[in-house]
């Protein structure tokens, strides 16, 4: 993610311009989906050493409490990294 201006994250699905919030079981209808974006601020930043959420940019922070909030679910882990010692655990965000 890092070295972007931005970041697209997939929202929703357009069929026939019709905007679907949920996703298409039927594969037929699936394939002649088109995806529709929201576009988020990326960083330049190389975080792949960072070792605590407080470290990260801003912009990364932003986008971890975005897909977050956006899906309901509470984050515990984020990776900066291939490797296992590149995983910043997280108690609460």
């Amino acid at each position: 993610m890092e070295n972007n201006s931005t970041t697209n994250i997939q929202r929703w699905s357009s069929l026939q311009k019709l905007n679907m919030k949920q996703f298409p079981l039927d594969l037929d209808v699936f394939s002649k989906c088109e995806p529709i974006y929201e576009e988020l601020p990326g960083w330049d930043e190389d975080i792949s050493q960072l070792t605590t959420f407080d470290s990260l940019p801003v912009n990364a922070k932003n986008y971890v409490t975005y897909v977050s909030e956006k899906t309901n679910v509470q984050i515990k882990m984020v990776s900066v990294g291939t490797r296992r010692r590149q995983t910043i655990h997280l108690l609460t965000i």
